[in-house]
């Protein structure tokens, strides 16, 4: 319900506004780029704001994912936060049971740690990240098959893994998240 209500004060908000709107980044690249980044930015956030109003409440809990994930990866580190807080999504996740949606989560919350991380915001860096740095990394990003599973299950695992060019560097997650552990 919560999620719905967020979306819902989200898609209000956007559409008031119209395309007039412009996203902000902490440093906008230069000329053309610029006006790329912002019209881009500007599409996916009419396409959320359709799914929002019309959409399934699990497309609408994906499209919020996808919203965050995409300006974690823009570095818009704020706006993605403000998102998911506002959505409540970090409570509503775990009790959906949907796998799909779970892992979609926690690549989300990798990349808001990892843009907090970029702009030197490490006590949110280290609470974004500590949570899937607990040994499991690989099995909670669908990155990797648990060896001790029966069969069936590993079929199942196997089948929502993500493809290896989508993969986020374990390595290099392990390593933001404990830099950023003694920083606050």
């Amino acid at each position: 319900m919560q999620v719905k209500q967020a979306t819902e004060a989200a898609a209000g908000s956007k559409a008031k506004d119209g395309d007039d709107q412009e996203m902000t980044t902490p440093s906008p690249p230069a000329g053309e780029d610029a006006k790329e980044d912002v019209n881009m930015a500007r599409k996916i956030s009419n396409l959320c704001t359709c799914i929002y109003q019309h959409g399934s409440d699990r497309q609408k809990t994906r499209a919020m994912l996808c919203h965050i994930y995409h300006h974690a990866i823009h570095d818009r580190f704020l706006e993605a936060r403000d998102l998911l807080l506002m959505s409540h999504l970090q409570e509503t996740i775990p009790v959906t049971g949907d796998i799909s949606t779970m892992i979609l989560f926690n690549r989300t919350m990798v990349n808001l740690g990892l843009s907090a991380f970029r702009l030197g915001k490490f006590w949110d860096a280290h609470q974004c990240l500590a949570d899937i740095c607990s040994g499991r990394a690989r099995e909670l990003l669908a990155q990797g098959v648990s060896a001790w599973k029966n069969p069936r299950s590993r079929k199942a695992e196997k089948r929502r893994q993500i493809p290896y060019h989508q993969h986020i560097n374990l390595d290099l997650l392990e390593r933001h998240a404990i830099s950023s552990a003694p920083c606050f």
